[in-house]
């Protein structure tokens, strides 16, 4: 070989020995040693081999391929000097994409790529776990949250008011419904955060007034029964209450009757109004006197005004 100037490399293949002694039609094969940088998941390695195409030279190293890893060259590419094979070994990754898992050979070195290569879109308000350009590795879980936001329209009643009123011509004790109330109806929007199908969260944002409520009006009796005992017509004008007639009376509603007391003849049952005598009105004349004579300016108390055709003049009255 040192006659031919024939330089035998440390990983060239020869076919002797170089001690061999040579012979008559002796054939010497040399084959000369390529160098190779093959790079695993970004780790390079130097190696020199006589082999003829990618794929003796993995089998040769032996190096195993799965059907998930990367290979930058096809396998039957022709290997030369300062050849360059990259290799990305495959792992699996677990996608949790909300509540629904898969598994995933990957190569990639990021969750956005990951997303990417597997065709998974992230929308503005969904969650990630870990970030898309977080690293991958074949420990990583991928979780992803879907968020959304909605609008809930929610129709409340609203209680009607109840109002009550006096009333004169009731008797007292009883209650009458005057008006039936009826509910009002209120219209509640809610902002409602939807975290995988699931509320986390509601907001009120809006109300309106879809129907007004009608309040319930119910009458309360506070008119008041008295029995007001009469005696027989007497002239005097010394009784407790004596009574005269007159043109004005105040507007207080009461019912009376009219009987007999002590030992004196009873008379008859009647019901009426009994009203307060007013002698200082805008038509009357001003002397204060009752038809019967009476002086009220001198002795306010003790007379109420009567109609003489019911109850006649002078009547004394408890």
């Amino acid at each position: 070989m040192n006659e031919l100037v024939i330089d035998v490399g440390e990983h060239d293949e020869l076919s002797h020995n170089l001690n061999d002694r040579v012979t008559t039609n002796m054939k010497i094969q040399h084959t000369v040693a390529n160098q190779v940088f093959l790079s695993i998941d970004g780790k390079e390695t130097t190696y020199y081999t006589t082999s003829k195409t990618v794929e003796d030279f993995l089998y040769e190293q032996n190096i195993e391929l799965t059907e998930n890893d990367q290979l930058s060259l096809a396998l039957d590419t022709n290997v030369n000097n300062q050849l360059e094979i990259a290799i990305d070994k495959a792992f699996q990754v677990t996608i949790n994409d909300a509540g629904e898992k898969q598994q995933v050979w990957t190569t990639n070195s990021s969750v956005e790529e990951l997303l990417n290569e597997n065709n998974i879109t992230l929308h503005e308000l969904d969650k990630i776990k870990p970030k898309t350009t977080a690293e991958l590795n074949g420990d990583t879980d991928i979780v992803i949250t879907r968020v959304e936001k909605v609008t809930d329209v929610v129709e409340e009643e609203q209680d009607f008011p109840v109002v009550k009123r006096q009333d004169s011509s009731l008797e007292k004790g009883k209650e009458e419904i005057v008006a039936q109330g009826e509910p009002g109806v209120i219209e509640k929007h809610y902002e409602v955060v939807l975290e995988n199908g699931e509320e986390v969260s509601r907001e009120l944002v809006k109300e309106e007034v879809k129907q007004e409520g009608k309040e319930k009006i119910v009458a309360i009796g506070t008119k008041v029964n008295q029995t007001i005992s009469t005696n027989n017509i007497t002239s005097t004008n010394s009784s407790p209450k004596s009574a005269s007639s007159s043109p004005k009376s105040s507007g207080s509603s009461e019912v009376v009757s009219r009987s007999g007391g002590g030992n004196e003849p009873k008379g008859k049952t009647l019901y009426m109004k009994a009203t307060a005598y007013n002698w200082d009105c805008s038509s009357c004349d001003g002397r204060g006197l009752t038809a019967t004579g009476y002086n009220l300016k001198a002795n306010p108390n003790g007379v109420i005004a009567v109609d003489p055709s019911v109850i006649p003049l002078g009547t004394k009255v408890w």
